[in-house]
Order: structure tokens, then C-alpha cells, then sequence
């Protein structure tokens, strides 16, 4: 999963923002979560904080429920909060499941506290915490996970057929690192 670069992650969210409901139907997910729990998996704490700025930063210029820099500031204190836990190992076995569905959770509960501050209080049903901080988070885990194998498949697919771009293959000359166009 190393190997893999962030680019595809963030174009992926960038498809999750635009194209919401053709990508999951009517099911609403936080656009840029398989990247922002790639980017928590792999990198240090301050890239890991500018790149969920960054996010947020996309996120609130094309939304406009909340004020600009909401979800900048939920992304980046999640991503803190959760980076200073450390409460499972990030790399092994399912480890972006439950990166992403703790990500989720996380900002689900900061995202109703924000809505707590501006006056705006949502009733607390059994229904709605095991809908909004079990159910849904869950859901958004198994799309980042599906996200993660689909972009390491298709990667390590290119790289067999020593595709660095989609439009580019490596050159006949041996020992050169010259690209000729298809």
C-alpha cells in the first residue's frame, strides 16, 4: 500500500464531491475519507494536519451549509485527535477499515458538537447514535476499503504492465528511462 501515491486518492474524492449519488446512491459520505485515512496512514502529523486542511478547504468551497473553514477545522482536529490516539495498528489487515470508520465517527461527533455551538440541537435517539456513529461510519470504512483495494489493484496492474501513466509506456531502449508516446 506504500507504494500506491496520494494523487488517486484525492481525484477519487474529488469524484465522491461532485458525483455523490452516482457513485454510492442516495447514501451520503465524507468525500475525501479514503484519502484522508490513506494520508493518516502514511504520513507524519504535520502533513497529516495540511492535508486535511486541504480537504476541508475543498470540501467548504463547494458546500455551503456550514460557514468556510467548518470542515477544515473537523477534518484537522479528527485527524489530531485520532493521530494522538494510536489505538490500533494502522497498516495490518484491516487497518483502513477501522482508520476510516473511527475518522467517521470522530467527525460525525465533532460535526454535532459544531452544531451544538451554533444553536442548532438534534434530538439524541437510540436510533440516530447507532444510524450517525455506528451505522454510517461503518458504511463509509467499507467504501474506503473497497476505495483502497480498487486503487492498489489497478496500480500494481499498471505497474505489471509497466505503465507509469495511462498514456505512457516504457521505452524499447533497455536501461534508459525515456517514455514514448502509445
Amino acid at each position: 500500500m506504500r507504494s500506491v501515491p496520494l494523487s488517486p486518492f484525492l481525484f477519487l474524492g474529488l469524484l465522491f464531491l461532485f458525483h455523490p449519488k452516482g457513485v454510492t446512491g442516495t447514501y451520503h459520505i465524507y468525500p475525501f475519507l479514503p484519502f484522508l485515512t490513506i494520508c493518516f496512514i502514511r504520513l507524519p502529523l504535520p502533513k497529516l494536519l495540511w492535508s486535511g486542511v486541504l480537504a476541508g478547504v475543498i470540501v467548504d468551497l463547494f458546500t455551503s451549509l456550514y460557514p468556510f473553514g467548518t470542515h477544515a477545522l473537523l477534518f484537522t482536529l479528527a485527524l489530531f485527535t485520532l493521530n494522538k490516539c494510536r489505538l490500533f495498528p494502522r497498516e495490518q489487515g484491516l487497518g483502513p477499515l477501522f482508520c476510516a470508520t473511527l475518522l467517521s465517527s470522530l467527525i460525525t461527533c465533532l460535526e454535532l458538537g459544531f452544531l451544538h455551538l451554533r444553536g442548532i440541537t438534534l434530538p439524541f435517539t437510540r436510533r440516530g447514535i447507532v444510524t450517525d456513529l455506528l451505522l454510517m461510519p461503518l458504511a463509509d470504512g467499507i467504501i474506503t476499503l473497497i476505495a483502497f483495494l480498487f486503487l492498489s489493484f489497478s496500480y500494481a496492474t499498471m505497474r505489471k504492465a509497466r505503465l507509469s501513466f495511462p498514456f505512457f509506456r516504457k521505452g524499447s531502449k533497455r536501461g534508459t528511462n525515456e517514455r514514448t508516446p502509445l
